[in-house]
């Protein structure tokens, strides 16, 4: 209702039949009458053209209801009987009522601040620009986790000391991220100075560019030097994978621990013998979490999960991955055994 009031400010009626309401409708051209006059308990069933006399307007009529002021403006409006009422949305040139006219009027507008303008830009992509807000905003899964007030054990794999995992350290203070910083920043005439991750990136984005191409450089290449450290940022990982002969039936099945790693190495390995499906997903969890590799001979053998989700698998039941949101849910991945 907030959102119609607001809207309803913006509206001029053009008088035709007058089956528009007196009161509440704004015709007068300085707002809905009840407001102007204070006049709040108005009854909305009252139209207009109850104060018509033809295509006049009948002013004893309105000498009962309105001041003398407001009737001398409301006598030079003018009355077309012949046409309906015509709703004029002001804010356009055209009178036309748009939704994106609405939007930009009723929107609560936040200043923009230069981080989010240089963030969000078409030179690079949508998940590049999305990752680097969340990594500002500290809300990347780090083993950094102390905010939420857990407190568990941490090792950064990008150095030889195996400090804590922060986004702090991760991106700035870890072995690779020192090196790959002073490379770039020696290549493009950049004095890095010390201290956080926001701070590093905007010692880039300030620094006076000698042309257009070195301008992209100072803007892009922070997001992209940060991308690429978070992707090959190394993990615990593992694979599996189950054979079938020609009729879906089991022969054999696997689960293999491949250490620490990155998320492409663990990817180009699990290409190998993945099927895209529920039971590979599920070797492969149970592959990490062993954390040495196990074959399976039998269907006996294996869990009671993974044995319900062979089944299903050999009688042709897609593997719906479901993916929740609020009030609803989304199909994420759907795969079949073909």
């Amino acid at each position: 209702m907030e959102i119609k009031e607001d809207a309803e400010k913006h509206i001029l009626w053009k008088i035709g039949l007058g089956r528009i309401s007196f009161w509440w409708d704004n015709w007068y051209g300085k707002g809905a009458l009840a407001k102007v006059i204070q006049f709040h308990n108005a009854h909305r069933k009252l139209q207009v053209n109850h104060f018509f006399e033809g295509e006049k307007w009948n002013s004893n009529k309105l000498r009962n209801v309105l001041p003398h002021n407001i009737i001398n403006d409301i006598l030079e409006i003018g009355i077309n009987i012949g046409r309906e009422d015509n709703p004029i949305w002001m804010i356009e040139s055209k009178g036309h009522f748009t939704c994106y006219s609405a939007w930009q009027m009723l929107r609560r507008q936040r200043n923009t601040s230069f981080t989010t303008t240089m963030i969000w830009q078409k030179k690079l992509p949508f998940k590049i620009s999305f990752f680097m807000l969340r990594m500002l905003q500290n809300r990347i899964p780090t083993d950094g986790l102390k905010r939420f007030r857990l407190i568990l054990p941490s090792k950064c794999l990008c150095c030889n000391s195996h400090k804590e995992e922060t986004t702090m350290h991760l991106f700035c203070e870890s072995y690779i991220a020192k090196h790959v910083w002073s490379f770039f920043a020696q290549s493009c005439g950049i004095t890095t100075r010390q201290g956080d991750i926001r701070q590093l990136i905007m010692s880039w984005w300030l620094t006076k560019a000698k042309n257009g191409i070195h301008a992209v450089i100072l803007q892009c290449l922070p997001f992209i030097v940060c991308w690429e450290i978070w992707k090959r940022n190394p993990g615990s990982a593992g694979g599996g994978g189950v054979i079938r002969d020609h009729q879906g039936s089991f022969i054999i099945a696997f689960a293999e621990y491949y250490g620490q790693c990155t998320n492409n190495f663990a990817e180009a390995n699990a290409m190998l013998h993945r099927e895209g499906n529920s039971v590979a997903d599920q070797l492969a969890n149970l592959g990490e979490s062993l954390r040495v590799k196990v074959t399976f001979d039998t269907t006996s053998s294996l869990s009671d999960i993974v044995r319900s989700s062979l089944r299903l698998d050999q009688v042709g039941f897609p593997n719906f991955k479901f993916k929740p949101r609020k009030n609803h849910f989304a199909i994420n991945d759907v795969s079949r055994y073909s």
